[in-house]
């Protein structure tokens, strides 16, 4: 790990960057091709990083921005844009494979309830991020991880012990079972000696709920709708809406209150299948808003936000894994959508890692999918999913000492 560190701090010690060039007395980052040794090897980390996220279904933002930051040369304004692809091509993979899985591991109904304020907080965290210093977001990003690692290692250590207890107890049956039928004693039901792991089988509450689903929908096309009605410095309004104009503003306000609205006509929906009452519900969308500026705002897939979350209200791992994957995946689509009408996204850059972020997930899922059924522990996705956070806020910090010491300042928004 210091050797990592020691790697990544020298890429900045050149006045411009091994991979930037001097222009007008300013540093640009070079084009996508010909590769650097440096981007290779770049490369494969983000391979290794997606392979393990992914599988966790929180997409990884929080070692990939300090990658491509500290490694790769870019500014954090143009790193977490990356990372925003990258993790959109694991979360494609992700959800696919989640919905051809018997039975469907995601909860739509959850899910369905969380969207609309997660994909408002997307929208807003996106503005923050032109407005806000590069040391501020890379030190919000820090402080998210640290509480993180310690509601992920709590819930992972629970979990562990959980299992164990019925690893044991079902261990203690089967010697039991074994002890009766050599006995001669017949037993009250047909092949009571079989592997009792089938009771660790994850059971979703309901495979396909149509109305949720059509929720979940209309939500993704209503804010890809918003981008495209707001634009950006990318490409203009497709209404003509001038940034920052008085229809502008009303436009922002109308898409809220949309939000609002459809959190609301949700609740209404499944809270009696979730048995939430309004101020639980409440509580729970509003960390779900939060976890889409984080989205938006910091690079993260919302996933690390979310993931802890669902494991708070009860969702087991495997499940968990499926439905912030599907979370992730709109709040990916739809923060791309927006940094690339914004003029933000590197676009050759982000299809090559798209790609890299599409195999890692596919590897790293069936991998671990493979650790779960033979050991029956599900709580290696916690595990997984607190060194990944743990990795994470190990990386930021070198670069936010680096950046604080550059005159960096608030920028406007408009």
């Amino acid at each position: 790990m210091h050797i990592l560190l020691i790697l990544l701090l020298a890429c900045q010690v050149l006045s411009c960057g091994i991979l930037e060039k001097e222009i007008s007395g300013i540093c640009i980052h070079k084009h996508m091709w010909p590769p650097h040794t440096i981007e290779i090897f770049s490369y494969l980390l983000v391979f290794a990083i997606c392979n393990l996220a992914n599988a966790t279904g929180i997409g990884g933002g929080g070692m990939l921005v300090p990658l491509l930051v500290l490694m790769m040369g870019f500014p954090a304004h143009n790193a977490i844009p990356l990372s925003k692809s990258i993790i959109l091509g694991g979360a494609i993979v992700s959800v696919i494979l989640s919905l051809r899985t018997k039975p469907v591991l995601i909860d739509f109904k959850i899910v369905s309830l969380l969207q609309p304020m997660i994909l408002l907080g997307t929208t807003v965290g996106v503005v923050l991020n032109k407005a806000f210093p590069d040391w501020m977001i890379l030190m919000l990003l820090t402080s998210t991880l640290i509480y993180v690692i310690y509601k992920n290692i709590t819930k992972a250590f629970k979990l562990f012990r959980e299992e164990t207890k019925k690893i044991e107890s079902a261990n203690e049956q089967k010697e039991k079972n074994y002890e009766q039928s050599h006995g001669g004693i017949e037993l009250m039901s047909k092949g009571s000696t079989h592997d009792e792991s089938e009771n660790f089988e994850v059971i979703p509450y309901e495979t396909f709920p149509m109305s949720s689903i059509g929720l979940i929908v209309a939500n993704y096309l209503s804010v890809l709708l918003f981008a495209l009605i707001k634009g950006g410095s990318g490409m203009e309004s497709i209404l003509e809406i001038e940034q920052c104009s008085k229809p502008y503003w009303i436009l922002a306000g109308i898409y809220a209150c949309y939000c609002m609205t459809m959190t609301f006509f949700a609740y209404k929906m499944v809270a009696a299948d979730l048995s939430w009452t309004l101020l639980k519900s409440m509580c729970y969308t509003c960390i779900s808003f939060f976890g889409g500026i984080g989205s938006g705002m910091l690079g993260l897939g919302g996933g690390v936000i979310i993931s802890p979350l669902l494991l708070d209200i009860g969702v087991p791992p495997e499940a968990t894994a499926a439905s912030s994957s599907l979370i992730v995946l709109f709040t990916s689509s739809s923060t791309s959508l927006q940094f690339f009408l914004g003029n933000m996204l590197d676009v050759e850059y982000a299809a090559v890692m798209f790609g890299i972020s599409m195999l890692a997930s596919l590897t790293g899922i069936t991998f671990i999918s493979r650790l779960i059924k033979k050991y029956q522990r599900p709580s290696i996705i916690v595990f997984i999913l607190a060194g990944i956070t743990i990795l994470s806020a190990i990386l930021l910090p070198g670069y936010s000492f680096y950046v604080m010491s550059e005159n960096d300042t608030f920028h406007e928004i408009c």
